[in-house]
Order: structure tokens, then C-alpha cells, then sequence
């Protein structure tokens, strides 16, 4: 099939779905005024074929062997059209190194498995800059299209050939207009404070700003919340400021024969799958965060108003100093005392306190953060998630 063919085929698959807005009607979960759920969907996915070919195999491992180019050939045709470079890749496989129908293509000979990786929506528009989510309808027109995406690097084409899914990310887009008066910000430092046990928390901070919020076991990473328009380069060309547009995303990977095929997955509860990881990150209630001189006026404030005792206030205060100045969970654990950090912290939180260590520019206020609304709104984002 030529390009023109197979740009006729994504757009007959794409069928583009219509997003989510602000509007919670049957979840009684509201948004206040400036924050939105934009859009919900499927962020990355990764495609595995088997073929069993001798000859296909033969091709995909020359290039391994004698450091030439991959040539590949248009499906029908007898000519050649393409060369690419092959690079090796961790654990015996190989990578393609020019993006393929806009996301990643690799193999591994000795299991004879080929994928295909990248956005769902980059491969239906065939371009790896386009940023948003698809639908569950397209996992299955998705895997025809990586399939003949693939075959432009073979002798023969993989389009009549079984299909599963090693890797799915289910995501949400949350905008806080304007930047939200740093809120989106704010989100972010709060998110890298709380612990989801037994995941480990870690935050990506740049220039005194948290980028990224990971939640990860030793096997990799399973929810990631992070600032897509830095990602994706609109804060820097200004069309978006530091923490407007947040992806809040899951991943789930399946190995070997509990991969399934796109149909099943399709029809799968994808949003029980995202209501599940979300769960546990819904512990908190809205928030404050704020710097350290903030922190300790609230805490002031309420022994004032009879709502903290003073001998846990005046515990939380020598913390907040000390924090303040740099001794923080590195410090406790060097110390051999890494519960007094956690157990500090964990006070903090129940508090609905958030120290902004790195600050946020020059606006310092203590100021509100309605974290427990968002989390309870995102967790119901994708259609098929139960309410309360």
C-alpha cells in the first residue's frame, strides 16, 4: 500500500471522540471555576506482532549481524523504498532509529517479536507531534495501522497478522486557565508530597519548579502526572504558561502470553483499570501549600483558634525549620532515622499542609489548593468509571 494508501486507511479508522469538560453532573464531584478535565484517553500504546517467517527474520537480523541499512519494501511492491538504520537496544533487541508512522519501531529476533510504540494519536495522524488522547475505538484500527506501518520495512507485510497489546497508558488532561494563578504549579508540589505506598514517589524539579511526578515500583513507572505543555514545548514558544496543562496518566504493561489483542482490550473496563490506580491517590482533601514562613503562621494560627494542640504545633514547627534549611528526607535517612521523616511529613499531610520548598516565583502566599476535588473529578474522567 502506498503512503497516499495508508493515509486514506487512518483517516477511515480515526474516529474522533468527544472530550470531556468541566461538567460532573452525576458525580457530584465540581470544579471550581478555571479548572477542567479537557480531554480523556489513550495517551501510549505499544503493538507486538509474532511472525514466524524465516525469511522476514532473516531480513530483520542482517542488519544486527553486518551493520548495513534495513531495506524494506512498499506491501505489492518489488522494489525497494526504504533503508533504515538499525541500532542494538538493551536485553538482544534491535530499534529503528527514524520515527515509524510517528512513534518507535523495534524487534527482538530471538523471540521473534516486533512492536511498534508510541501515541495512539500520533499513529492514526501519522505524525509524532500530534499531542492528543484517543479513544478505546481506535486500539483496534490502530494495531492494522502500526501493522502497515511496520511492513514498510519488510519483505512482506504484517497486516493479516495477530496483534496484542504490551503497553497501555490511560490518561486524563487537566487545564487550569491561565495557569490557574499557579495552581497547576501547586498541583504538581503537592502530588510529589504524597506517598502512595507501596509506590515510590519521585518528583523531576528544574529550575525550582516540580516538572514531573512519578509513582514507580523497582519494575517501572505506574501513574505520572507532569506538565505537558513544557513537555511538548508550548511553554517555551509561549502558548501555554508553566503549569496550565497537566497529563495525569496510568501505564499498564503485559508480558509474554498474558498480552491481550486490541478487540479484547477494547472492550475491556479500561476505566476500572484507571479508577483502580487512581484510588489510592484520592486520600487527600483540599489542601494549602505555601513557603515556610506560611506554613508557620497557619500553624500559629490555629493554636490560636483552638484547633491544634500546642505541643504538636511546636513538634511540626521545629520540623518546618529545619526542612526549611535544607534538612530534609536525604538528611533523616543518612541519620539511620528515616521514620521521623515520614512520620512528620505524614502529620503535615493530614494537616492539609503542603511546604513549597522551592517556592514559586515570587508569589508566596499560603494559598488553597483544591486537591481532593481534582482527584475525585479524575478519577471519574474516563466514561466507564463507577460514581459514588
Amino acid at each position: 500500500m502506498s503512503a497516499a494508501g495508508r493515509g486514506v486507511a487512518r483517516q477511515a479508522a480515526h474516529e474522533k471522540h468527544s472530550p470531556l469538560t468541566v461538567c460532573f453532573h452525576d458525580t457530584n464531584v465540581p470544579l471550581p471555576s478555571g479548572i477542567a478535565i479537557s480531554d480523556w484517553g489513550i495517551d501510549t500504546i505499544s503493538y507486538a506482532f509474532r511472525p514466524t517467517s524465516d525469511t522476514l527474520w532473516r531480513h530483520l537480523e542482517e542488519p544486527l549481524e553486518t551493520g548495513c541499512l534495513l531495506h524494506g519494501r512498499e506491501p505489492g511492491s518489488h522494489e525497494l523504498e526504504a533503508s533504515s538504520e538499525v541500532i542494538r537496544s538493551a536485553l538482544g533487541g534491535a530499534l529503528v532509529k527514524e520515527p515509524i508512522g510517528g512513534g518507535r519501531v523495534g524487534y527482538f529476533p530471538r523471540h521473534r517479536m516486533l512492536y511498534w510504540e508510541g501515541r495512539l494519536a500520533a499513529l492514526h495522524a501519522g505524525n509524532v507531534k500530534a499531542l492528543g488522547l484517543a479513544p478505546p475505538s481506535e486500539l483496534v484500527s490502530g494495531s492494522y495501522i502500526a501493522a502497515l506501518e511496520i511492513s514498510t520495512l519488510l519483505p512482506e507485510t504484517l497486516f493479516f497478522e495477530p496483534s496484542f497489546v504490551r503497553r497501555i497508558d490511560l490518561a486524563a488532561d487537566v487545564h487550569f486557565k491561565g495557569g490557574g494563578d499557579g495552581q497547576g504549579l501547586r498541583c504538581l508540589r503537592a502530588l510529589a508530597s504524597i506517598e502512595c505506598p507501596p509506590l515510590k514517589t519521585d518528583a523531576r524539579i528544574k529550575n525550582g519548579r516540580v516538572e514531573t511526578v512519578s509513582y514507580q515500583t523497582a519494575k517501572g513507572i505506574k501513574m505520572r502526572i507532569y506538565d505537558k505543555g513544557l513537555e511538548s514545548g508550548r511553554v517555551k514558544s509561549g502558548e501555554a504558561a508553566p503549569g496550565e496543562w497537566l497529563r495525569v496518566e496510568t501505564q499498564q504493561r503485559y508480558i509474554g502470553s498474558k498480552q491481550p489483542a486490541p478487540a479484547d482490550l477494547a472492550q475491556a473496563e479500561l476505566g476500572k483499570m484507571w479508577e483502580g490506580r487512581l484510588r489510592g491517590w484520592e486520600a487527600s482533601e483540599n489542601v494549602l501549600v505555601g513557603d515556610l514562613g506560611g506554613m508557620e503562621r497557619v500553624l500559629v494560627e490555629r493554636v490560636q483558634e483552638g484547633r491544634l494542640s500546642a505541643q504538636k504545633a511546636e513538634r511540626l514547627l521545629g520540623h518546618l525549620q529545619l526542612r526549611g534549611r535544607g534538612i530534609g528526607k536525604e538528611w533523616w535517612n543518612a541519620q539511620g532515622q528515616p521514620h521521623l521523616w515520614g512520620r512528620r511529613s505524614k502529620e503535615l499531610r493530614d494537616l492539609g499542609l503542603i511546604l513549597d520548598e522551592d517556592g514559586l516565583g515570587t508569589q508566596k502566599e499560603v494559598a488553597e489548593l483544591p486537591l481532593g476535588q481534582l482527584l475525585a473529578s479524575l478519577r471519574r474522567a474516563w466514561p466507564s468509571s463507577t460514581p459514588e
